[in-house]
């Protein structure tokens, strides 16, 4: 857990010197159109490589969403998902606090807590890692309220395809 914290811990610290740097003068082409609108293109800017570091690591803060919300689809479908199925496993308050008291704040209070302990401060990776959380959250209100699509309830198996791989955000 420590390497993947430290791994995650670079992103903040990526900064690297691109591999040409060019100059943009003050007038350019369409600087009527831009003068217009309020945008200064003027400045220096360079190009830089990949970075397959960023790449890594927006994709292992994918896997820690998914396996979050593999633990959270294998919760609703053994406790929240029975009770709507007529199969009595908890009483509806008890789904209720476990849904809007457990699971929800953690869907939302998760991601500030990761980007707090790593110091993630690239935006991009950010957003990678807050995103399927939101999902996550409304799939437990679905759960809760009997509006699961019942071809994913036939087993746990496809329900946690269903519920932890965010779609949406891909």
């Amino acid at each position: 857990m420590a390497s993947i914290l430290s791994s995650i811990r670079s992103i903040a610290a990526s900064n690297y010197e691109p591999l040409t740097k060019f100059d943009v003068p003050n007038t350019t082409f369409g600087d009527a159109f831009f003068a217009q609108s309020g945008i200064r293109i003027e400045g220096t800017y360079g190009i830089s490589s990949p970075y397959l570091q960023f790449w890594f690591d927006c994709t292992l803060v994918l896997v820690i969403d998914v396996i979050f919300g593999l633990i959270i689809s294998s919760i609703l479908y053994y406790y929240v998902l029975p009770k709507n199925l007529k199969q009595t496993a908890m009483s509806n308050s008890n789904v209720y606090v476990l849904g809007f008291g457990v699971i929800i704040p953690c869907c939302y209070l998760l991601p500030y807590a990761l980007i707090d302990a790593t110091g993630i401060q690239n935006s991009v990776v950010r957003f990678t890692l807050s995103a399927p959380m939101v999902f996550y959250a409304f799939r437990c209100v679905e759960a809760m309220c009997g509006f699961v699509p019942p071809v994913v309830t036939s087993s746990p198996l496809d329900y946690a395809i269903y519920f932890a791989t965010p779609t949406e955000f891909m």
